[in-house]
């Protein structure tokens, strides 16, 4: 399984938004699902790498997270998409500044990371 790594996300406080993750194997080829499941989770903290308890979670097939094929590249692809909404980025969920990011896919197995990144919250300006 190829992990989508160290991809930063800048957002301003309050803002709705996506995050796109096409699905590929150790080789770049997307993996074969029958059936896949998406489970997405954000640190608590800024830079809280010894804090193991995530702020915000999300799920597929019906909590903010969606894992359907596409066709990317001409390729018919397996890509999971996690949707924030407005109070996603604002305290008390998520306060600005830097924090981690995970998302794992299960088809049956013990589950594997497809990506994991920064997700950057600037503090809003403009109320």
């Amino acid at each position: 399984m190829t992990a989508t790594n160290n991809v930063q996300t800048v957002v301003t406080a309050g803002d709705a938004f996506s995050l796109t993750f096409p699905i590929l194997d150790a080789s770049g080829v997307p993996s074969v699902y029958s059936a896949p499941v998406a489970s997405f989770a954000v640190s608590a903290w800024p830079f809280a790498i010894n804090d193991q308890t995530p702020a915000l979670e999300k799920t597929s097939p019906s909590n903010g997270v969606t894992i359907v094929q596409q066709t990317v590249n001409g390729v018919l692809t397996w890509v999971a998409t996690v949707s924030f909404v407005t109070a996603d980025t604002e305290s008390p969920v998520l306060m600005p500044g830097a924090h981690f990011y995970q998302l794992r896919v299960v088809d049956g197995g013990p589950g594997q990371t497809v990506a994991t990144g920064t997700l950057l919250i600037n503090p809003t300006i403009i109320p």
